[in-house]
């Protein structure tokens, strides 16, 4: 039995056995503050949250605004499509003659980071290391590393040194050594004079290897 019942019938077995005061002035009193205290009782009750409620209310605040924040989470997840891979693959050309216009036939397609030089006097250069894809014509380039077939010696050189990078061969000399080993191990072979859409073709086929085996 709770307190407040306790109380109200204890209040009434004494109000009975005392009818005559329960009308006198102090009896009203007194019974106005019985009631007054169990109403005010009454009220505490209601308005106090129980344990139960105020797990539910932290987890309310706590959890569904992470859940509604990870559902509307951004994926970042990497797209590689093609303007990927032109603006992250480094094309390396190596010609003796500067005004060569490949790296602005490249950069006008798209590819963001082509590069000539003149030579390559070394192998650990950090042109060269960086680079993913290499163009290298076979006349007056590799003299600098003291290759007696120019740039079929340089060729060979560098897909020893690196043999995941692609490395493609060009020459206007339509005539030379075919048998040189440099064209065994390159990834590719054209004419100095070919149209800029097939240096375009070589590129694309080895830079978009990736997209094209998925």
């Amino acid at each position: 039995m709770s307190e407040e019942s306790s109380l109200i019938i204890n209040s009434i077995h004494y109000f009975s056995n005392n009818k005559e005061w329960l009308f006198s002035g102090a009896g009203i009193v007194l019974l106005s503050g019985v009631a007054k205290v169990v109403i005010n009782r009454n009220k505490k009750q209601n308005e106090t949250p129980t344990f139960s409620n105020t797990i539910n209310l932290i987890n309310t605040n706590s959890i569904e605004p992470n859940a509604s924040s990870s559902a509307s989470k951004p994926s970042t997840e990497l797209v590689k499509d093609e303007d990927f891979y032109k603006n992250t693959t480094k094309i390396l050309i190596v010609d003796d003659e500067i005004k060569f216009k490949l790296p602005k036939i490249f950069k006008s397609a798209g590819w963001v980071h082509s590069k000539l030089i003149k030579d390559i006097d070394n192998l650990d250069h950090p042109d060269v290391k960086e680079a993913d894809i290499l163009f290298i014509d076979v006349q007056g380039v590799g003299v600098s590393l003291g290759f007696k077939d120019e740039g079929l010696g340089l060729v060979e050189a560098l897909k020893e040194k690196y043999p995941s990078k692609k490395v493609i061969i060009y020459s206007v000399v339509s005539q030379g050594d075919r048998f040189h080993n440099a064209f065994n191990v390159c990834d590719g072979q054209l004419s100095k004079d070919a149209d800029p859409y097939q240096f375009q073709r070589v590129l694309e086929k080895f830079a978009f290897s990736e997209l094209n085996h998925e």
